[in-house]
């Protein structure tokens, strides 16, 4: 099911299907990834209960074991509820079940909303503990967007302009074991600055893994037209950059709270990076703002 959602500025669509957006149109530019299986099929995949890959799909955790947990989770392939809809917002829900339970033994309601005022859409992740005993997880989005977002650009017109100084020093993938990210290697790609240029070459090894950051915003522009996003995210904590090796027309800016398993940490769910946690009966909120520029 498809739901469409609107302010004075913003046309959104989402659908039921994993609680994911298929579109964001202003002025008529559409700034939303519209999916190519040359490339990649999907558009705006929601994390939950981990962000990133667990080693060989599967950890320890208080309430047992979580396993067969593919990358990023089971949300995204999981069919919701609409809790609630209106002409600026909707809500998606998804309870714990059985299935859910076989792969992450705990009970919850995660309920992924969107909602829309003015130029900006909001990302609404709300998790709540439903059982008895504490509950870990991880949260995140992975949205695509076009790059370039206009007729006569090129990718390599756009950058990331981070709201402070970063000094990034990344992991990449384990050439052994790519769902790992190699703790021992990694590559500074910004040294005390704020401006990143996109370039395909970053690529070439999966995505760009920022497991420390010092901004809670950033903007994905041209800097001689000054289009594009701002992305807001003050509760998180993580970010990933990625596009496929293939160069293609999308770059997907993932606020996330945590990250990959690394090749030094353990197997224990509760070890992993920024993990959070909710006790019995309580819920917890993760919003990202979205606004066109």
């Amino acid at each position: 099911m498809i739901t469409t959602i609107k302010s004075d500025a913003l046309t959104v669509k989402s659908k039921t299907d994993g609680a994911a957006l298929t579109s964001i149109v202003a002025d008529g530019v559409e700034y939303l990834w519209q999916g190519d299986p040359n490339f990649w099929a999907n558009q705006a995949p929601v994390c939950f209960p981990i962000v990133g890959s667990l080693r060989d799909n599967r950890a320890q955790c208080g309430a047992g074991e979580m396993k067969g947990l593919a990358r990023h989770g089971f949300a995204k392939f999981m069919e919701f509820e609409v809790g609630a809809l209106e002409d600026d917002c909707v809500a998606y829900v998804l309870k714990s079940s059985e299935e859910t339970k076989a792969l992450y033994p705990y009970d919850f309601t995660f309920t992924m909303a969107y909602k829309v005022t003015g130029k900006t859409l909001s990302f609404i992740y709300k998790v709540k503990n439903e059982g008895d005993v504490v509950m870990p997880f991880h949260v995140g989005g992975h949205p695509g967007y076009n790059c370039p977002l206009f007729e006569g650009e090129a990718f390599e017109d756009y950058e990331i302009q981070f709201e402070k100084e970063e000094d990034a020093n990344l992991m990449y993938p384990m050439a052994d074991a790519p769902s790992l990210l190699d703790d021992a290697n990694r590559r500074m790609i910004l040294d005390h600055e704020s401006v990143l240029k996109l370039d395909h070459g970053y690529f070439h090894n999966d995505g760009l893994f920022f497991d420390t950051m010092n901004s809670r915003s950033l903007k994905y522009v041209n800097p001689s037209t000054g289009k594009g996003l701002q992305i807001d995210f003050p509760q998180f904590m993580n970010l990933v950059l990625w596009t496929t090796a293939k160069p293609a027309t999308f770059i997907c800016i993932e606020p996330w709270v945590g990250m990959c398993t690394c090749s030094t940490d353990d197997d224990v769910f509760e070890h992993k990076a920024n993990i959070q946690y909710c006790e019995p009966g309580e819920e917890k909120e993760y919003i990202v703002n979205v606004t066109v520029l």
